[in-house]
């Protein structure tokens, strides 16, 4: 129910799961207790599954889940024999349905390790009482279904959890399970070094930031730390568990990486922005909510943004205005563009309304996405909300329906960007003009920002009105045509101006031959928050709806261009070590470092082509590209990061002698390394970097070159610990050279 005098009705699915305690010819580890499986069938779905030929064991458990006041004569079912799921599908009233789902975990536990054999069956059992209770606190506390099991490949057991209840549910507690998963694995090899800890996510707009892949490699691989990240569900209660999820081997990097994300979750949320889109109907809202959310969060790790789903508007919070914007534009154009509402004005006291629904729900419509929004006491309207592309491809293949003379008229709404009118209405209202004379509609175009009432909302609704079908489905097709279709990109800077040419000749030739309109604009004031540089994109190409495939083939031909013009540019190479590309991430929570990078590309109009990650390789050089169109430009960046002491790091590299390796491989020595002299070194002297490689026999400590006439921070210092730990643990330092800054080609 949305209030008194209006009923909402959506579409639904959700699964009818038989024989879960069956293992599918896997070995069976854990599975939960029956209190959430049911025993039997009510009578309506057993009925159901009759008629429908569909049968199976009925003695076995089963998990199922169904609307309120369900409507068998409106429900569809579909059998998955193989995987045992029956899903059922259908038009409920109970908005606060929560259907049922599964998600799988995947884990694998090595065949050995150290020449130690590992039998996941027995190490289970022996160590079961260690974490069984624990699991069965979270069926018990997210009322879900947990079934554990494992099957043998070539050099793996892969450890299969799967989980069944309400998506909801599942994404509450699934990066808890994650983490106890990783927890029992480490368990089952016997590691005594494992670690875990966890830092309290205390605002929702963060969220995002934690999920971006880039900054889960970075902890990963550079930090030796895995993270285990809440995800972002429906509910935006505050009392809700959020917790980040730290776990390692060495306990001083797990204690680094909690404190680098906590001091960048801490920077960041003093600086987030907000902003509203007002005026959302409710049906549009539940659509968003309903059947878009994953869409959504997408989206918030593309966009570098929060949405927030509020009762009459949609709340936007990002960490720059420029992003703020951007995100609302293109939410916009993805979303509300995209999602219709349309409404189907009948005669007096008909119930034509309902014969549609019922219709729409037998045949699954719409790709089973919509939701109707109808009067309690009043029968001759009917709103519904699907995606137009849906709403088109029903109307060609069965008009039917919609086509009846019992519905006296036909109402659509499109929510667009106020910065599409022009495209949309044409040079003084052109294209809206062309449309309204060909056809017998009303189309009318509302400003939402010159409403007091919209807080300066920059949408504008597009609105469609006719009488009969035929004039109304010309009108939807041809406004759909004119709608903006778009893709973003990234291309550096330092390709824009030899792409777009002279006077722009190059870049009208492609607009004319393909049709489409080729924007480009620099991201140089957009903030560097990853850990790691992030390319936003800065290339638009736009053209109608009608035109869409074009704008593949001229991003192709654009891109073409951008790699002809690549063979002609100059390429200053440093020699990025890992250290330095950790000290260029790290040493600053605002990466000052990584802004001051962005700006020397504006400065020179050159390239910095900065890897994504390093991997810890010991593969040396990795290579730090300066890419400008000349060589004057490339060589003045190069020195001018060589020289700047915050952002280039001095690298000492001490070679050890051969033992080292085989210190290395004993059990439990790299955490001892990292724990006993590496990690108490680098939090001794700040701006100090070390790492180690295990194939070169090398310990490598970049400094900033400020310490080295700091008596605290003599360089010399360092050196003199490391020497006398590798001494004290029967090793010895052969040489010591300084590593290059230039990589010559």
């Amino acid at each position: 129910m949305v209030s008194d005098k209006y009923i909402l009705k959506s579409a639904y699915e959700t699964h009818l799961f038989y024989d879960v305690q069956r293992t599918n010819g896997n070995e069976l580890l854990y599975r939960s207790s029956n209190t959430l499986l049911n025993d039997s069938l009510d009578n309506s779905i057993s009925q159901l599954l009759k008629e429908n030929e569909i049968s199976f064991d009925e003695k076995s458990k089963i998990f199922y889940k169904l609307p309120r006041n369900w409507n068998i004569e409106n429900t569809n079912l579909v059998h998955n024999d193989k995987e045992k799921i029956v899903t059922i599908s259908g038009t409920t009233e109970d908005n606060g349905f929560e259907p049922l789902c599964e998600d799988v975990i995947y884990n694998k536990v090595p065949h050995k390790i150290k020449d130690k054999e590992i039998n996941v069956k027995e190490s289970f059992e022996t160590k079961s009482q260690n974490f069984i209770a624990m699991i069965d606190d979270i069926v018990t506390r997210f009322e879900i279904f947990i079934r554990i099991e494992y099957n043998v490949t070539t050099d793996s057991d892969k450890l299969i959890t799967k989980l069944i209840g309400s998506r909801n549910q599942i994404n509450q507690c699934k990066n808890q399970v994650a983490a106890f998963l990783d927890l029992i694995v480490n368990e089952l090899i016997d590691n005594k070094n494992y670690i875990i800890d966890y830092l309290n996510i205390a605002t929702l707009s963060l969220l995002p930031f934690l999920h971006i892949a880039q900054n889960h490699n970075f902890v990963k691989n550079h930090l030796d730390t895995s993270m285990f990240v809440p995800e972002i569900v429906h509910s935006c209660d505050v009392t809700e568990p959020r917790q980040l999820i730290f776990t390692s081997n060495i306990h001083g990097q797990l204690l680094k990486s909690k404190d680098i994300i906590q001091e960048r979750l801490q920077k960041l949320s003093t600086s987030i922005y907000y902003k509203k889109i007002y005026n959302i109907s409710k049906a549009k809202l539940f659509f968003l909510k309903k059947f878009c959310f994953s869409n959504t969060i997408e989206f918030m790790i593309e966009n570098h943004c929060f949405v927030n789903y509020l009762d009459d508007s949609i709340e936007f919070q990002a960490f720059s205005p420029i992003l703020l914007n951007t995100a609302v534009k293109q939410f916009t154009l993805k979303f509300l563009q995209e999602i219709i509402e349309f409404s189907i004005i009948m005669e007096n006291d008909s119930n034509y309304g309902d014969s549609i629904i019922e219709e729409v729900s037998k045949q699954r419509g719409f790709d089973g996405q919509y939701v109707f929004m109808e009067a309690s006491d009043i029968k001759d309207k009917l709103i519904m909300c699907v995606k137009h592309n849906d709403l088109l491809e029903y109307m060609e293949n069965d008009e039917v329906i919609f086509n009846n003379k019992t519905i006296k008229q036909f109402i659509l709404n499109f929510e667009v960007n106020l910065e599409y009118e022009d495209f949309i209405c044409g040079k003084k209202n052109g294209k809206l003009t062309r449309i309204i004379d060909d056809v017998k509609s009303v189309i009318e175009l509302s400003n939402n920002s010159r409403s007091s009432q919209n807080n300066n909302d920059e949408t504008m609704n597009l609105t469609v009105i006719s009488n009969t079908f035929h004039d109304f489905y010309d009108s939807f097709m041809r406004i759909v045509n004119e709608l903006p279709a778009e893709e973003s990109f990234f291309i550096p800077e330092v390709y824009h101006r030899p792409i777009i040419g002279a006077g722009g000749t190059i870049v009208q030739t492609i607009m004319r031959k393909h049709n489409v309109f080729i924007q480009f604009s620099n991201s140089f004031s957009l903030p560097q928050n990853n850990l790691g540089i992030t390319r936003y994109d800065n290339v638009i190409i736009r053209c109608p709806t009608k035109n869409e495939t074009n704008i593949i083939f001229a991003k192709e031909e654009v891109l073409k261009l951008v790699k002809d013009f690549g063979y002609m540019q100059i390429t200053e190479s440093l020699n990025l070590t890992n250290n330095r590309f950790e000290n260029m991430i790290l040493a600053s929570p605002d990466n000052t470092n990584l802004n001051n990078l962005i700006q020397l590309e504006k400065k020179y109009n050159i390239f910095v082509d900065f890897p994504d990650d390093l991997l810890r390789s010991d593969k040396e050089p990795v290579l730090l590209k300066l890419i400008g169109n000349d060589a004057t430009s490339a060589l003045e960046a190069s020195d001018e990061i060589i020289n700047d002491p915050s952002v280039w790091s001095k690298e000492v590299t001490l070679k050890i002698s051969s033992n080292f390796k085989q210190f290395l491989e004993k059990e439990n020595n790299i955490a001892k390394l990292y724990n006993e002299i590496i990690v108490p070194l680098e939090q001794a002297f700040q701006q100090v970097f070390i790492s180690f490689s295990q194939l070169n026999s090398v310990i490598a400590i970049a400094y900033n070159r400020e310490l080295e006439v700091s008596p605290k921070g003599n360089i010399n210092k360092i050196v003199e610990f490391v020497t006398l730990y590798l001494i004290d643990q029967g090793m010895t330092v052969i040489n010591k050279s300084q590593a290059p800054d230039i990589v010559e080609q």
